[in-house]
């Protein structure tokens, strides 16, 4: 039933128009809303805080932004340098 919930929230979402990330939040809150059952909301929603900064702690998690950035600046030193190339033909010329 809970896998019901979750996928069919993040169906909706995504045709929506909602963003990846904003999707997963939200679909993962209303399973935790859906599976609380008789607990009270402020107490299940208490567990949202702690997932997420027990999450954000993962060196792992930490590693892909820097990997994005580490590409993104490869690509602009490759341009960098394929641009001096063209310099140089085009002053010997």
């Amino acid at each position: 039933m809970l896998s019901i919930i979750l996928f069919t929230s993040f169906a909706i979402f995504l045709l929506i128009g909602t963003p990846i990330a904003i999707c997963l939040g939200m679909s993962s809150i209303f399973t935790i809303i859906a599976d609380a059952g008789t607990r009270p909301l402020d107490t299940v929603m208490s567990v949202v805080p702690m997932l997420v900064s027990s999450s954000s702690s993962k060196f792992v998690l930490l590693a892909i932004p820097f990997l994005f950035s580490v590409v993104i600046s490869w690509k602009k030193l490759v341009f960098l340098k394929n641009s001096f190339v063209w310099l140089k033909f085009a002053l010997v010329i």
